[in-house]
């Protein structure tokens, strides 16, 4: 999933070790189904200036954990 913020907010990392983002903190802005185990995918995306968040949310086999609690997350920034 990539996403945006909808207001104002701190740098990422200092927002998610001083509380957690809920789902309403988040605009949508691309979501990819379910992919099969060894499988890649390309997305062609315009986005327009601003801050981002890409984030996996598949599970971790085994414990069911989203792979963005083992790291899988990333802040981007378009200019």
């Amino acid at each position: 999933m990539v996403a945006r913020p909808r207001a104002p907010w701190l740098h990422p990392a200092t927002r998610l070790l001083a509380q957690a983002l809920s789902e309403s903190d988040l605009q949508p802005v691309l979501y990819t189904p379910l992919q099969s185990i060894g499988t890649v995918t390309y997305h062609e995306v315009e986005l327009e200036p601003g801050t981002y968040m890409a984030a996996c949310f598949f599970p971790t086999a085994g414990t069911g954990a989203p792979h963005a609690m083992e790291g899988m997350v990333e802040v981007i920034k378009v200019s």
